[in-house]
């Protein structure tokens, strides 16, 4: 799942629900959505507001975002509300979800599900691609899944990491 951005993966997620049998309305793909990506309407018209998270593993779901679909599902006329993410949620979003009923798809529940799908397969790995210096040696650029380079950065607690060099248009990242 890290081969694919966020706009990607609700677009993937789009074309999921529609083969398993639902209308699908995407609300806010790749940009600034208010907590929904999708609404998505089953067979006796009920409707369920989907937010989709495309995070690297270890960028937990806070609950801040189990909120504002919450709070978003209202706005669109839905009953149901489905949070599913790349990785999965903090501790404090897991029981905030649980008690007000979110129903949340964690990464290795959602690859299963696309891959039981049978119309996704996962990539084989970025290639890294290599730069000419000015020297004529060659170094190794750290490619996004996006396209774009990714920049050394680092975490609250000092902890380097790689980080896409659009962010927060892209909020993909890499371990050193």
């Amino acid at each position: 799942m890290d081969q694919i951005n966020g706009a990607e993966f609700e677009r993937l997620l789009s074309l999921y629900f529609r083969d398993q049998g639902y209308a699908v309305k995407e609300v806010g793909v790749g940009g600034r959505d208010g907590g929904v990506d999708l609404v998505i309407i089953d067979k006796r018209g009920e409707k369920t507001a989907v937010q989709a998270k495309c995070y690297a593993e270890h960028n937990k779901v806070q609950v801040m975002t189990v909120r504002e679909l919450v709070a978003a599902k209202r706005n669109h006329d839905c009953i149901l509300s489905l949070l599913i993410t790349t990785s999965d949620l903090t501790a404090d979003a897991r029981r905030e979800a649980e008690q007000f009923k979110v129903d949340y798809w964690h990464g290795g529940l959602i690859e299963n599900k696309l891959r039981a799908w049978g119309k996704w397969q996962p990539g084989k790995g970025n290639k890294k691609p290599k730069k000419a210096t000015p020297t004529g040696s060659t170094v190794k650029t750290i490619t996004c899944a996006c396209g774009a380079p990714m920049v050394a950065r680092k975490n609250k607690e000092g902890k380097a990491f790689w980080g896409c060099s659009t962010y927060p248009v892209c909020r993909k990242t890499k371990a050193m």
